[in-house]
C-alpha cells in the first residue's frame, strides 16, 4: 500500500500479524505488529485508523466485493507478551546458573 503517504508508517516496519472478519463480512479487525516504541506504536494504529476510509477504497479496487468491510486496526499485544515471557524466562535462567555456580564453589572450597 504505497498509495498511503504517512511519513510514521513508511518510517518504521510494521507488519498485519493477525485478520478476524466477521461471518458476515461487514467488520474487519487488523492486528498490527511493529518494531517501533510503544508510543510510536500507537501512533501508528492511531494513523492507520484515521485513513481507514481512504484504505477501504484502495482496498474496492483491488478486491472483487460488493462489500469491503468496516476496518479497525488494533495493536497486536500477543508478539509484546511474548517477548515479556521471554525475558522473564531469560531472567530465571540467569538466576537459576548463579545459583548453581554459588553451589558449585561452595562445595569446592569444602573439599
Amino acid at each position: 500500500m504505497y498509495e498511503i503517504e504517512d511519513d510514521l508508517i513508511s518510517e518504521y516496519f510494521v507488519s498485519i500479524t493477525n485478520i478476524d472478519l466477521t461471518a458476515d463480512l461487514q467488520y474487519c479487525k487488523i492486528f498490527i505488529s511493529s518494531s517501533a516504541e510503544d508510543i510510536i506504536k500507537s501512533q501508528i494504529i492511531d494513523q492507520l485508523n484515521s485513513k481507514k476510509n481512504l484504505i477501504r477504497h484502495l482496498l474496492s479496487k483491488r478486491l472483487a466485493m460488493k462489500k469491503i468491510p468496516e476496518l479497525l486496526f488494533k495493536k497486536d499485544k500477543v508478539f509484546d507478551e511474548g517477548i515479556a515471557v521471554l525475558k522473564v524466562l531469560d531472567d530465571l535462567r540467569s538466576k537459576d546458573k548463579a545459583q548453581t555456580d554459588s553451589l558449585n564453589q561452595e562445595s569446592n572450597g569444602e573439599n
